[in-house]
């Protein structure tokens, strides 16, 4: 394993196979890092408590996928001073292409040099943040890579699209106690979402796919049903939901995702998280959010309330429908 010494102010370095360059300790025309990062967050205080501020920095955050979800986020927290005395480790085995240009970090000169995705999000990170620590991983991982870098992070973003990855990631975290978020940006609607696994008892996506359900269900079906498509049944009109279910169900590949959805998401998403790292097992105090980019609508502790509820109405309809099995009628 290759790591560097870890000093008072600056974080151990495990690489992991991947790639690092050491921040400079001094850049012409800007303060030192810690008048830098005071003034960044200048314009925080009402949001960002200290305790918060301290955790983001010192957090390491791996971000599984970095596209209009890990790459929003990490530009975000990055803006917020994480990696500061932590470490952002980016993996995504894509290069920028024109479909990404609406939302993600990057323009059609990146689309024509081919730049991989981590080395783009890398430039915006040290661009908000030239004092960040930050690791890519331009070829991707391999599903046994996985343990190591949950093992060696505080905090996991799921942005990924192959599911089996998403499912060992989310297993490797129940294993290691470390919790997980992600973000759904879907045209001017958007989500939060995330997992305590570092409480204890917890299930993978609480209970919704399990081993053999997962084994069983078709590829592209996870990533919707364990973002919680139950939870926006009434916040979302019903053509948007609908096209939901043709993704869950086979039946479509895409919907229509925006820059303006993509940056409120992480905007949420960002201050969730620092909450997430400063509190860890009371980061129950977060609110899980579905929204409109033109009102907002949070839904406060509600998987507290409802997720026994919500989960057994989604076995019952989506679950058994994509198994060939008749939902069963209920009382």
């Amino acid at each position: 394993m290759e790591t560097t010494a870890k000093s008072e102010h600056e974080p151990e370095i495990i690489l992991l196979g991947g790639k690092y360059s050491v921040p400079p300790t001094h850049i012409t025309g800007l303060p030192p890092k810690g008048e830098y990062i005071k003034q960044l967050l200048s314009r925080e205080e009402e949001t960002l408590l200290p305790a918060e501020a301290t955790a983001l920095s010192e957090a390491n955050i791996a971000f599984f996928g970095i596209g209009s979800v890990g790459g929003n986020l990490a530009k975000q927290l990055a803006a917020l001073g994480a990696g500061t005395n932590g470490v952002l480790r980016l993996i995504d085995m894509d290069t920028f292409d024109i479909t990404n240009l609406n939302r993600q970090e990057a323009g059609w000169k990146d689309v024509v040099a081919r730049i991989p995705k981590t080395q783009g999000i890398k430039n915006a990170i040290l661009q908000r943040n030239p004092y960040a620590h930050v690791i890519t991983h331009d070829n991707g991982i391999d599903i046994s890579e996985i343990e190591a870098m949950i093992e060696n992070c505080d905090l996991a973003v799921w942005g990924l699209d192959d599911t089996e990855l998403a499912y060992e990631l989310h297993k490797q975290a129940i294993k290691h106690g470390k919790p997980v978020y992600s973000s759904l940006d879907l045209g001017e609607w958007g989500m939060n979402r995330w997992w305590p696994y570092n409480k204890k008892g917890s299930l993978p996506f609480n209970g919704l796919i399990n081993d053999e359900t997962f084994r069983t269900l078709k590829a592209n079906k996870i990533a919707f049903l364990a973002q919680g498509i139950h939870n926006l049944e009434d916040n979302m009109p019903a053509s948007l939901l609908r096209n939901i279910y043709k993704i869950a169900t086979g039946q479509r590949n895409f919907l229509i995702q925006t820059n303006t959805a993509a940056a409120i998401v992480s905007s949420i998403g960002s201050k969730n998280i620092a909450k997430i790292l400063a509190y860890g097992d009371n980061s129950h105090v977060l609110e899980q959010s579905t929204f409109k980019t033109d009102q907002i609508t949070m839904t406060p502790e509600y998987w507290d309330k409802q997720e026994t509820e919500r989960i057994e109405l989604l076995r019952n309809t989506v679950i058994r429908s994509m198994l060939g099995l008749t939902p069963i009628e209920q009382k």
